[in-house]
């Protein structure tokens, strides 16, 4: 078992660990259970230990993250239930067209879900977002037109 050392587990945690809730978040839509999963992820980068360059373990975090959320929405026992007061300042609370819109983006397929909350929320190249999902660029800026079209559909 090849643990991280504690200084650099401290750095990475430090610096990708809000974005990671972000991610999780909009998924999950619930603050415990997204700190669970946030916990998870970086419990598996503890254990693991994955063998990449600094600028790698960015897209592998997210990628754990983005796989452990959508499997937690996949357990049956699982209740869709939101309480208003767990939104977190993913966008900003006074603005409310500004929170309708994110969740019409939370309520998107995975796959355009994915491409919305990277590029916008995380300020993310396409590039940066094909590493993770593993597409091609123009996959990733097709998405990204298609969330933006069912997007601007639901808002009219």
């Amino acid at each position: 078992m090849n643990l991280v050392d504690e200084l650099e587990f401290e750095i990475v945690y430090e610096k990708y660990s809000q974005m990671l809730f972000n991610i999780i978040y909009s998924y999950l839509k619930n603050y415990e259970d997204s700190e669970n999963i946030l916990q998870d992820v970086f419990m598996t980068y503890l254990l693991k230990n994955p063998n990449i360059k600094n600028e790698e373990i960015k897209f592998w975090l997210i990628r754990v993250a983005i796989n452990k959320s959508i499997n937690e929405l996949k357990n049956s026992y699982r209740k869709k239930v939101i309480l208003n007061e767990e939104y977190i300042s993913i966008v900003p609370s006074s603005n409310n067209v500004e929170q309708n819109m994110f969740d019409e983006v939370c309520a998107l397929p995975h796959k355009y879900k994915d491409v919305i909350v990277l590029y916008y929320y995380n300020n993310l190249s396409t590039k940066e977002i094909s590493k993770i999902l593993k597409i091609t660029e123009s996959g990733v800026r097709m998405r990204l037109l298609r969330a933006k079209q069912i997007l601007k559909d639901k808002m009219r």
